[in-house]
């Protein structure tokens, strides 16, 4: 009994919880009476901390609304009339600025019946109330309305702080002030907490719903624009001239981040596919094209089209191409005649949503600064921006990729109670990701992983064995099975092989994907390499040399402040976002993928390390109290992203060939690692020819043939010019062998010593297409055609006129390899090898490593 006493003594020495009350609605009289007669229950205890602030009721109303217990809050200064106002939305400004309590609840009596025990309500107060928690008041027989999706229905309180910062941030025109209010408590991620005030509803529950219930779909689409245009912009306008005061305002940054972030995924949508449309043709596109097409017949068909599954550039039945069949559709059904540039829009898009949700998911791990520091990034990475415009495989499942990790990370953060439009989006993700590459079944197991650590890290072992704690794993084991199922049969609905082999064939495409047979030659720390033996680190060092620097800085604080980070309850998703740019990387190499083309392959990893740099980044700056300390903290991140924003600048559209200060830039990297391994130069070369043949009469006159080693993209250029010229494809070191005019030669597979020892382009280019100060695609205009006619007299075994024929080739051009090795061929055949050799070593002193050379010098020393 004494413990009893010491209790309520203890109690009673706290101080009470002030309320300010606030009434909102259109009442008539019976409202007013039952109003009044709720706060005539008010206790003795209750009058100092209790504020009761509504409109001042007309004289019919009046005598229903007066009592004594208004007038002792009167006499106490705890009733406050506000003037009429011009909207209901301008009277709860104008209230919610004059209240004086710690916190602030809404009712809505313009349905009230009945009176209620406005005691109970206080006595919440002062169990309950939480600060910037919203407080979700009903009564005990409301219940069953709930299902109805009815937000702040009845009574819904929190702090005064946060009430004057929602009233004012509200847009001026909101037509739905508890829609509008429900709005900012999402975008603010504040925490709802559910109360039940033990008492019948005074309310005429027939019309709750009418009054209280969510707007109809095109309606609520129509307000949540307005409070969108709003959040975004209006109120950080606003708060520029006028800071609030709220702290909790400091969980994502302040409003002007907001406004720069909206700001710049605007103007990176407009920007990219600017860009994009001068980007030449990459060098999978025309298979993509081709590919799509038949799955597109497939499905017209009914199924009995096949041709998808032709092996002609490899196993392209294995990969979900959905994106490009989706380009492929809309190009027939537009009738677009420049598919390319119309699908590079798209593909830019594509990387637009990568960037935008990267910045996203930043933004919810650390604040707006650190997701403005992941778009950046992620757009100043010119290997990422520059396959943004043409890589129909990497960029969308990079965007899948990210796109899922987003939901996953808020399936995590909303354990154990996960909301419909996330479990949606997250099997909607997974979809989208496996329908692009079968590497999406990744996500699935990421998942299930991470939801599966959430469960773990939520309770203790006894709790889990508990009933609750079995209940809780079968409800959430229900929910990731659907969500699986659901992205599952999206990742192969348009997908012929996985339709046809709904188990088998995703399991199939992986090992495919992870161990791809075809090999290519390819340039790696200057010699050339097969992409099925590369050295374990060799994607690691390609990210390493050509990632900008600045991302490496961010990276480096991220696991130099871990400790920090994770220290505040983040440590589930510190070791997320380590894992999943991680895993990736190690999964390569643990496997000895057959990777080339740099690491164009972990595109979709990259968008987390970014995420990762972006949070270090933050975290680093935080470091610093004083505005001045952070921007003078901030000078290393702007100093290092220069480098990358100027060679963007300057090497636009072939911007994805970059190399950092580590390896001494694009100069230094040339011969030793690839450059324009994906064709990306062709475009413009293809143009520049294209202005010299018309500008020319004698070259607009008559037949002309091109030659190069990518016809596709010069095919496509010079589609408009099919009756005058003609397009054969040739290898660089069999150039020889064929009849052209001019050549348009791109530097891929052209032996790294020639391109060091600055031996190509050949003789006769009139034309350089150059990254920094070094070429990567050739115009070459044919002057002598000896090396051709040589070699048809070669084939034909004409020796004696061979001979000298080459000889005239060789003497007009002393480093044409391919004339060099058919003369030698020519020698050897009418029997003179010491000649033969003779040219053999010339020719190895323009190409050492040449194979054929080598072996034709095998030959003559037998």
């Amino acid at each position: 009994m004494k413990k009893q006493h010491k209790d309520i003594n203890r109690k009673q020495q706290q101080p009470l919880v002030s309320l300010s009350l606030i009434v909102t609605g259109n009442l008539n009289s019976s409202s007013w009476q039952a109003l009044s007669e709720s706060i005539q229950k008010l206790k003795p205890e209750y009058t100092d901390i209790f504020e009761i602030i509504t409109e001042k009721p007309d004289s019919a109303q009046a005598a229903a609304w007066e009592n004594e217990s208004t007038r002792q809050l009167s006499g106490k200064d705890n009733l406050t009339y506000i003037d009429a106002a011009s909207s209901s939305l301008e009277y709860i400004q104008t209230a919610t600025r004059e209240a004086k309590s710690e916190y602030v609840a809404y009712l809505d009596a313009s349905l009230m019946e009945r009176s209620f025990n406005i005691n109970d309500l206080l006595a919440l107060c002062q169990k309950e109330f939480i600060p910037d928690t919203l407080l979700d008041l009903h009564f005990q027989n409301e219940e069953l309305l709930r299902k109805k999706e009815i937000p702040m229905r009845s009574i819904f309180a929190l702090s005064s702080a946060a009430a004057k910062y929602m009233a004012e941030a509200i847009p001026d025109n909101a037509q739905d002030f508890r829609y509008s209010l429900n709005f900012l408590f999402n975008r603010l991620d504040i925490p709802s907490k559910s109360l039940v005030i033990h008492q019948n509803s005074p309310f005429d529950e027939s019309k709750v719903y009418t009054v209280f219930g969510k707007p109809g779909y095109f309606a609520s689409r129509r307000l949540k624009m307005k409070n969108s245009l709003n959040w975004f912009f209006t109120v950080p306008v606003r708060e520029l001239k006028n800071k609030p005061e709220w702290r909790y305002l400091a969980a994502y940054g302040n409003s002007i981040n907001r406004l720069i972030f909206v700001s710049l995924a605007i103007a990176l949508f407009i920007a990219m596919p600017l860009l994009s449309l001068n980007t030449s043709i990459s060098g999978d596109e025309d298979k993509h094209v081709f590919q799509a097409k038949s799955v597109y017949n497939y499905f017209a068909t009914g199924g009995k089209d096949k041709s998808y599954m032709k092996d002609i550039w490899g196993p392209f039945y294995a990969y979900p191409i959905s994106f490009d069949v989706a380009m492929h559709i809309l190009t027939q059904v537009f009738k677009i005649d420049h598919i390319y540039e119309f699908r590079h829009v798209f593909n830019s898009w594509m990387g637009w949503l990568a960037i935008l949700f990267a910045g996203l998911l930043a933004m919810r791990i650390a604040s707006w600064r650190a997701g403005i520091v992941a778009m950046l990034f992620l757009f100043l990475t010119p290997s990422f921006l520059g396959h943004s415009y043409n890589n129909p495989k990497d960029i969308p499942f990079a965007f899948g990729y990210i796109f899922s990790l987003y939901y996953i990370f808020q399936m995590v953060k909303e354990f154990p109670r996960f909301r419909n439009r996330t479990i949606i989006l997250m099997a909607l993700s997974i979809g989208i990701a496996l329908n692009v590459r079968s590497g999406g079944l990744l996500l699935i197991a990421y998942l299930g992983f991470f939801v599966g650590l959430a469960y773990l890290f939520s309770m203790k072992i006894k709790q889990m064995f508990s009933a609750e704690g079995i209940r809780l794993a079968k409800k959430t084991l229900l929910i990731l099975l659907g969500i699986i199922v659901s992205g599952y049969i999206l990742g192969i609905m348009f997908w012929p092989y996985a339709l046809e082999h709904p188990i088998r064939g995703p399991l199939d495409a992986l090992s495919i994907m992870t161990n791809f047979t075809v090999s290519l030659r390819q340039i790696f720390e200057g010699k050339f390499i097969w992409s099925d033996h590369v050295p374990w680190y060799y994607s690691l060092k390609y990210i390493l040399i050509t990632v900008p620097l600045v991302v490496f800085l961010g990276l480096f604080f991220f696991f130099m402040l871990l400790p920090r980070l994770a220290s505040k309850g983040n440590r589930l998703w510190m070791f997320m976002i380590f894992f999943t740019f991680a895993f990736p990387v190690f999964w390569v190499i643990y496997q000895k993928s057959n990777v080339y083309g740099g690491w164009r392959h972990l595109l979709f990893a990259y968008t987390m390390l970014v995420v990762a740099s972006a949070v270090g980044t933050e975290a680093f700056l935080r470091l610093f109290s004083k505005k001045s300390l952070r921007l003078v903290a901030a000078v290393p991140f702007v100093a290092l992203s220069v480098s990358p924003a100027l060679h963007i600048i300057r090497n636009h559209p072939d911007e994805y060939i970059y190399y950092n200060e580590l390896i001494g830039g694009v100069d230094k990297a040339y011969g030793n690692y690839e450059t324009d391994y994906y064709y990306h130069s062709v475009r413009q070369a293809c143009l520049w020819l294209k202005d010299k043949i018309n500008s020319d009469p004698q070259l607009k006159n008559r037949k002309i043939i091109i030659a190069s080693n990518f016809t596709p993209a010069v095919s496509y250029y010079f589609r408009d010019m099919k009756d005058s010229v003609k397009i054969i494809y040739v290898r660089y070191y069999d150039r020889g062998e064929y009849d052209w005019d001019f050549a348009i030669l791109a530097n891929s597979y052209v032996n790294p010593y020639q391109l060091r020892k600055n031996l190509w382009p050949p003789k006769n280019t009139i034309h350089e297409v150059k990254v920094d100060d070094v070429p990567i695609c050739a115009v070459v205009e044919r002057k002598n055609k000896e090396d051709f006619y040589g070699y048809q007299e070669l084939d034909k075994k004409q020796y004696p006129l061979a001979i000298p024929t080459l000889q005239q080739a060789v003497q007009f051009d002393p480093r044409n390899e391919a004339a060099l090795l058919d003369l030698a061929k020519a020698y050897m055949d009418v029997g003179q090898s010491d000649t033969a050799l003779m040219y053999i070593d010339q020719c190895l002193k323009v190409y050492p490593d040449y194979d054929k050379a080598l072996n034709l010098m095998g030959i003559a020393y037998m």
